[in-house]
Parts: C-alpha cells; sequence; structure tokens
C-alpha cells in the first residue's frame, strides 16, 4: 500500500479526496521519525511548521487547569497536525504526542504561503482539512453515544486499515499493548481486555504478548460496518 493511501474508513481516517495536492507537497519533504512518546507539538507552543502525519498514530491531548492530561483524538495517516497554532500564530491548545512510532513529513511556514500563493485550492484544502479537524472534535463529544465494544472494534479496523498492522504469515499484526488500546478508545483496561476475549471466542483475532493479532479483518469489517448507525 502507497503511504499516500494509508487512510481508514473508520475513526482514524481522512478523507481520500481532501489535501490531495498538499499530499503530494509533503511526501517529496524530508521525512523525520518520531520515536514513541516524543512530543512532536507541546501545549502552549508556539509554532512555525506544519506537519503530516506519513506513519504511524499521534495523540492529540490538552491537559487542564488541574495538570490532568485528557485524550481528544487519536490521529493516523493522511492528517496534516498543529494547525491551529500555525495559522492562529497563538500557543497550541493541546500536544501532540507520538503514541507510535510516527513518520512525518514538514513545511515551514514560508514554504506553505509560497505554495498557496502559487495554487489557490490549496488554501481550499486547509479549509476542508481544518473542517474535518473539528468535525473530529465534534464527534468526541458524542462518543459515549457509541458502546466501547463499537469504539474497540471501529479503532482495531482502523488500525489495519491505515498500514498500522504488518503481515504475519496470513494474518495482521497490531503492536499496540491492551493499555493503549484502552487508551485511544477512551475506555478501561479491564473493559479493553473483556472485548478483546469476546473477539477471540469468535476467532475474530488473537492476543499475544506485544500486541494482537486480527485472523479475519474482513469478517471484523463487516461485522463493524453492519453495527454502523
Amino acid at each position: 500500500m502507497n503511504v499516500a493511501d494509508k487512510r481508514s474508513h473508520f475513526r482514524l481516517h481522512a478523507d481520500t479526496s481532501a489535501a490531495r495536492r498538499w499530499r503530494e507537497i509533503f511526501l517529496k519533504e524530508h521525512q523525520m521519525k518520531y520515536p514513541k512518546r516524543t512530543r512532536i507539538i507541546e501545549q502552549g507552543e508556539h509554532t512555525s511548521n506544519l506537519y503530516y502525519i506519513i506513519d504511524g498514530i499521534v495523540e492529540y491531548t490538552h491537559t487542564d487547569k488541574d495538570g490532568v492530561e485528557n485524550l481528544i483524538e487519536a490521529i493516523g495517516p493522511g492528517s496534516m497536525v498543529g494547525i491551529q497554532p500555525f495559522f492562529q500564530k497563538a500557543p497550541a491548545t493541546g500536544s501532540f504526542i507520538a503514541l507510535t512510532d510516527v513518520v512525518a513529513a514538514t513545511l515551514y511556514q514560508d514554504q506553505v504561503y509560497a505554495h498557496i500563493k502559487r495554487d489557490s485550492l490549496l488554501a481550499t484544502e486547509l479549509m476542508e482539512e481544518l473542517c474535518k479537524m473539528i468535525n473530529g472534535l465534534v464527534t468526541q463529544l458524542f462518543a459515549h453515544t457509541k458502546s466501547a465494544d463499537d469504539r474497540i472494534r471501529e479503532i482495531i479496523c482502523a488500525l489495519c486499515e491505515t498500514g498500522m498492522s504488518t503481515r504475519k504469515n496470513e494474518y495482521l499484526f497490531i503492536g499496540l499493548s491492551q493499555s493503549e488500546l484502552a487508551r485511544i478508545t477512551r475506555t478501561t483496561r479491564t473493559t479493553t481486555a473483556k472485548v478483546l476475549s469476546k473477539l477471540k471466542s469468535e476467532n475474530y483475532l488473537d492476543t499475544v504478548y506485544g500486541g494482537i493479532i486480527v485472523k479475519d479483518y474482513n469478517k471484523l469489517k463487516q461485522l463493524v460496518t453492519m453495527r454502523k448507525p
């Protein structure tokens, strides 16, 4: 699968029609690797860089006045990071942290504006990207309307589709711990274990040390699609 096509139909999605021109630009730029837990942008930081996620998962978090860090969204490949502090020229309202090892490309402020000056449609794509991000945040406000089972199944499908899985014989391996999976699905470690145990008993997947083996992705995807409202 080409890096430009690592886009999920589920929760970590980026619309395949959006930011097409930007994607082509970013993929020509120097790519940086950010090890797991690296803070790409810190809350309160000013930045003149715009990032494009090529591979991996980034957490978007906000630390409240009591010092508690809350997960806002999990961002997958095909998405831009840092739009708010970049264009608002204000401190970042949240932190962007590599949940897994992340590969991203970066453009500096003068590069971004030079590209927009040459191609006005790039500005439209940025507006679409911003609307997508806002829509994702609004969706998270109503995340409680989905059961933990549904959220976990959707995330597993998203991880398979966004290239976060590796082929292991005829199966797909997702290298996330159950605690990490619980975090990005906003549920407890105990609940996650119960849901995975149920999926295991139904022969959709298997759990191993350091991750999950998806045994029948197409069957799991069909189950998730049928359960969508």
